[in-house]
């Protein structure tokens, strides 16, 4: 059986896990700032 794909598969949904953890935090604190700057 081939490996490889469900591997990449794997890194790609990480990847994307990660980023969405590292924006929606980071966006959530921007939107508090700019609402509390106005």
């Amino acid at each position: 059986m081939e490996r490889t794909p469900m591997i990449r598969r794997f890194a790609l949904l990480v990847g994307m896990m990660t980023l969405v953890l590292g924006v929606l935090p980071g966006s959530l604190l921007v939107t508090a700032l700019w609402s509390q700057e106005s």
